[in-house]
């Protein structure tokens, strides 16, 4: 324990662009077929799949860092502790198919300071539980609204225990985690009005209108759901957690469309990740709720169930090269 100490700090800014995020693509209707992997996932379950299809990271993600911090810390006994911390960034170019990042972000650590010697490395496993990309609404000039996803952001930090040196440049680091990948992805449209009947989604998945309101500048909908939490999963509207094998349904969002197709805007002003929150109200029984404001709500007309179908784990590595460190006194 520290019973007394000095702490120092420097800070590197952003030393590495990211590369631009690109809108969201539009899903069409139907099933939208996504390559699964070959091989087993960490948990030791074989993924079937066509092992020549392979999701390709680069298409989907593109690594970056934005700053780094060398914390130092000097004990009683004249002892010198160091951290250093990167700040990295994954930009997410295409958002089709990925279902979200694993909770704890970074699964293996290999850092190279600048004389090519490696002087930290580490393995922690991560859990299964996984977080969906965040977006930002943004309206464009012509009044359409376009919900651009937001880079996933995670701390890699190195402790440098006495008497190990400082780098002044970490050559190259390279950071392993697990991002969950949909093998299908599925809409489900229903008409935007209350009724007394349960409609089947999907297998395992039962839905009831209980309210869908609609004025010229609002909307309001209730839906009760009824699921088998072993094959269907609709809390990763929030966060998504499992154990073993992903549920061979997730319910990725609910969103209100006009006659068109088009989405309609909502309260949310800043990040979301869905269209709806939802109320527990016993294991596999829960109440989903959203709303809208603006011009175009009395054109609502649907509902829509995003669902990802066969969803899979996949690790994915970056590597990060010439990042330089703070030096401290």
């Amino acid at each position: 324990m520290w019973r007394k100490g000095i702490i120092y700090l420097g800070v590197v800014a952003l030393g590495a662009s990211l590369a631009t995020a690109g809108q969201p693509e539009q899903v069409p209707e139907g099933e939208i077929a996504v390559p699964r992997v070959d091989g087993r996932d960490r948990h030791g379950l074989r993924a079937d799949a066509d092992p020549n299809q392979v999701w390709d990271q680069a298409a989907h993600l593109a690594e970056g860092w934005t700053s780094v911090t060398q914390t130092l810390r000097v004990d009683r006994n004249a002892l010198t502790y160091r951290h250093v911390a990167v700040d990295c960034a994954f930009t997410i170019i295409d958002p089709n198919g990925l279902l979200g990042f694993a909770g704890s972000p970074v699964d293996g650590v290999l850092a190279v300071d600048e004389n090519g010697k490696v002087f930290y490395s580490s393995h922690v496993q991560s859990g299964s539980s996984y977080r969906p990309p965040s977006y930002i609404k943004r309206r464009t000039p012509d009044g359409q609204y376009v919900w651009e996803p937001q880079p996933y952001t995670f701390r890699v930090t190195i402790p440098l225990d006495p008497p190990r040196a400082c780098p002044i440049m970490i050559s190259r680091l390279e950071v392993s985690t697990y991002v969950l990948i949909a093998g299908a992805m599925k809409n489900v449209d229903l008409p935007f009005q209350a009724g007394p009947q349960w409609v089947d989604v999907v297998p395992g998945l039962q839905v009831l209108v209980e309210k869908a309101d609609v004025a010229a500048t609002h909307y309001e909908y209730s839906i009760n759901v009824k699921h088998s939490p072993n094959q269907v999963d609709v809390s990763s509207l929030s966060t998504l957690s499992f154990r073993g094998h992903p549920p061979e349904v997730v319910v990725t969002k609910i969103d209100v469309l006009d006659a068109q197709g088009q989405s309609l805007p909502d309260r949310s002003s800043g990040l979301f990740s869905n269209r709806a929150t939802y109320q527990s109200r016993g294991p596999g029984d829960m109440i989903l709720t959203g709303s809208g404001e603006g011009n175009l709500c009395g054109s609502a007309t649907t509902i829509r169930f995003v669902l990802a179908l066969d969803a899979y784990e996949k690790e994915v590595r970056f590597v990060l090269q010439d990042i330089p460190v703070p030096i401290l006194w």
